[in-house]
């Protein structure tokens, strides 16, 4: 053997020989988990067995001890509660791509926290526009609210405040508003994100139409949710309204009742006490009306003028209570239980007397003509039998008279 052979053997023979560590091993994994949650750790970079273990398997725990990967594996760990734990992964018999042996070990850190629960609250405690009232009356479980503000504001104030003081607000504050209508959205976002929207309907008062009744100034009602309730005969509609301001003529649109059976267009109108009433509205005269309902069940009647053919002189003019209210009527008898009332029937157009039962609380229609006729026919009645009284009477007188005059001729 020569020497250059020598020298080279007695080189390699110096070299150890090296083991690849486990740092070639890959290891990877959420480092930072809340309770309850699944860790999955992989490695990669070798193929055999590999040991895996946790350091604290109250934090961390796994079914699995000992996995082979080819070229990769993982291992799932339940984070069970709050605190650190290592994974520490540990080459038993494992080699590289190129066969070269693996040893050693490699380890990571898992950081387990609570899980942190959000607030999902989002509703308000209370609203505030100002001084002025809310209508509905404020409930948290009622998003829409209105607000009446008088003609000529121009700003507003909307304070709010949440149930939740861990949810956030947006839409209050100063705003601007213009006559008629203003919409607002108060948005409540939960810690959550979920949202919830409360809306409010501030109505600035528009300039008053009004009216002159009996010396008494009316204004028009404008806004059909405040109009007054009327029988179902009667369908919500819109008119135009003509009037003058300072020279200048306005048409405006009015929400009104009109019914297809009486033709009667009513409005509302408010007295300076602020009570609101309807009235029949007569565009060709420009007048108003009160108009009034009473509901009998059967029949829904509108009191109206007796037309000065239908008074009825030869009865006894009396009044009756119906629903709070003394009313005219008119009677046979004093104090029956019976009284006539004028008026128009809204079930069916038909106008005349009515008959009103006190103790039912009926009413039903009254023929005057036919009552008429009857006591017509009555009083003839009542006559013959006075006048075929009076004819027994004096026959009598004279069958008694003969009588006598024939005693004292034979005496």
């Amino acid at each position: 053997m020569n020497l250059k052979k020598i020298v080279l053997i007695m080189i390699l023979c110096l070299i150890p020989i090296v083991k690849i560590s486990a740092a070639s091993l890959s290891v990877s994994a959420n480092t930072s988990v809340t309770v309850g949650s699944k860790v999955s750790v992989r490695i990669s970079g070798g193929i055999g067995k590999v040991g895996v273990s946790s350091s604290n398997t109250s934090v961390l725990s796994s079914g699995t001890s000992n996995l082979w990967i080819e070229p990769s594996g993982t291992v799932t760990f339940t984070a069970k509660k709050a605190g650190k734990a290592t994974i520490t992964v540990r080459a038993i018999d494992v080699a590289d791509s190129s066969g070269n042996e693996i040893t050693g070990s490699k380890t990571i850190t898992i950081n387990v926290v609570e899980k942190k629960v959000y607030s999902s609250v989002n509703n308000l405690k209370k609203i505030t526009v100002d001084n002025f009232e809310l209508s509905p009356k404020f409930d948290s479980t009622t998003t829409s609210y209105n607000v009446v503000v008088p003609r000529g504001t121009e700003k507003i104030n909307i304070s709010a405040e949440t149930e939740d003081s861990k949810s956030s607000l947006s839409g209050t504050g100063e705003k601007n508003v213009s006559e008629g209508m203003n919409k607002f959205d108060i948005i409540v976002t939960a810690e959550n994100g979920s949202q919830k929207i409360y809306t409010l309907n501030v109505e600035v008062e528009e300039d008053p139409i009004i009216v002159n009744m009996n010396k008494q100034d009316y204004s028009i009602i404008k806004k059909e949710d405040i109009l007054p309730q009327v029988s179902s005969f009667y369908s919500l509609t819109k008119i135009k309204y003509n009037y003058v301001v300072d020279g200048e003529k306005i048409e405006y649109e009015l929400p009104a009742y009109y019914s297809e059976v009486t033709k009667y267009t009513l409005i509302g109108l408010k007295d300076e006490k602020g009570n609101i009433e309807l009235y029949i509205y007569d565009e060709k005269t420009n007048k108003f009306t009160l108009y009034k309902e009473y509901n009998f069940g059967n029949i829904v009647l509108y009191r109206t003028d007796i037309p000065k053919e239908a008074i009825l002189d030869d009865m006894i003019k009396s009044k009756v209570n119906i629903n709070g209210e003394e009313l005219e009527s008119y009677q046979f008898t004093e104090g029956s239980d019976y009284h006539l009332l004028y008026g128009v029937n809204v079930n069916t157009g038909n106008e005349g007397w009515f008959m009103y039962d006190s103790k039912e609380n009926t009413l039903q229609r009254y023929d005057i003509d036919d009552i008429s006729k009857l006591i017509d026919k009555n009083n003839k009645f009542i006559l013959a039998v006075l006048m075929l009284s009076v004819i027994c009477f004096i026959m009598l007188t004279f069958l008694l008279i003969f009588i006598n005059k024939s005693t004292k001729e034979k005496n």
